[in-house]
């Protein structure tokens, strides 16, 4: 695969704004990110999620499809303990956890963040073992919830 298919598979990688948008939007649902050590500032946090997006860009070989439904399954089975999962469904079982539909219209919220937030420790969020299909899902479904367009 060449770096313009990759590219073409990773559009967000071909722009630092949208790289920026996913930080932002990563740093506000994530807050012990910034607090990890090596990423004491802006600039570190900035450097992590761009190494995580690039590592994500390096892996992709195939367009995997995308089942909103299987994701509200695996939502449902295995994040609706802490997080709203279901959309007009408020507050969140766990008070720190954001809901579905906010994590869904958080400004510069994308795949790629969802990604990166699924796969990098954080505080308040155990690390579960997803297969990447069942990862892919569950962002289909987090963002067929939001409303905005």
């Amino acid at each position: 695969m060449s770096s313009l298919d990759m590219l073409a598979t990773w559009p967000l990688l071909a722009s630092t704004t949208t790289l920026y948008s996913a930080a932002s939007a990563l740093k506000a649902y994530m807050p012990g990110l910034s607090q990890r050590k090596g990423a004491k500032t802006e600039g570190g946090v900035m450097k992590r999620v761009g190494f995580v997006l690039m590592l994500l860009a390096g892996s992709a070989v195939t367009v995997q499809a995308q089942d909103s439904q299987n994701g509200a399954q695996w939502a449902s089975n295995v994040c609706a303990e802490c997080h709203a999962t279901r959309a007009g469904q408020a507050p969140s079982p766990n008070g720190r956890a954001p809901t579905f539909a906010e994590l869904a219209n958080a400004p510069g919220m994308t795949s790629a963040a969802l990604t990166v937030a699924l796969t990098t420790p954080h505080a308040g969020m155990p690390m579960f073992v997803l297969t990447s299909e069942q990862r892919q899902d569950i962002i289909a479904y987090i963002l067929s919830l939001k409303t905005s367009r």
